[in-house]
C-alpha cells in the first residue's frame, strides 16, 4: 500500500499559497459511508475518530485523461467504487500465515501437489 498524504509542497499547491489549515490528503481520497453502506459493510458499532482501519475496495475506471501543453503535463484516473471490504486494521494479520513451501511444492487442499525436485 502507498501513503497518499501530501508533503508540505503538494499540500501547498493543492490549495494555493494562504491556507490556514492545509489538506493531508489529495481531494478525492476521503469516502463517507451513510447508514445504509455501513449496515451492507455489518459495521455495527462505529469506530473511533481517529482509529485506523482497513478498506479493501474494487473500483472500475471510467476515464482516463493524459494532457501536455506548454506549461503542464497532467495524468488523471477516476475510479468508480465498486465493491467495499471494511475490516479492522490488523484484518492482514489475522489470515493465516502461508508456508513459503506451499508456493514451491503445494498444497494438498489446492491438489496441486509437485514432486520434489520437479522441473516446470
Amino acid at each position: 500500500m502507498v501513503n497518499m498524504k501530501l508533503d508540505r509542497d503538494e499540500s501547498k499547491e493543492a490549495m494555493g499559497p494562504v491556507i490556514p489549515q492545509a489538506p493531508a490528503y489529495p481531494y478525492g481520497l476521503e469516502i463517507s459511508l451513510d447508514k445504509n453502506a455501513l449496515e451492507k459493510l455489518g459495521v455495527d458499532e462505529l469506530p473511533e475518530v481517529g482509529s485506523v482501519v482497513a478498506l479493501t475496495a474494487k473500483a472500475k475506471v471510467v476515464s482516463v485523461n493524459a494532457s501536455n501543453s506548454l506549461y503542464v503535463k497532467d495524468r488523471r484516473v477516476s475510479l468508480q467504487i465498486t465493491d467495499l471490504e471494511l475490516g479492522a486494521s490488523t484484518a492482514a494479520e489475522k489470515k493465516p500465515k502461508r508456508d513459503p513451501s506451499d508456493s514451491l511444492y503445494g498444497t494438498p487442499e489446492t491438489g496441486n501437489l509437485k514432486p520434489v525436485g520437479s522441473a516446470e
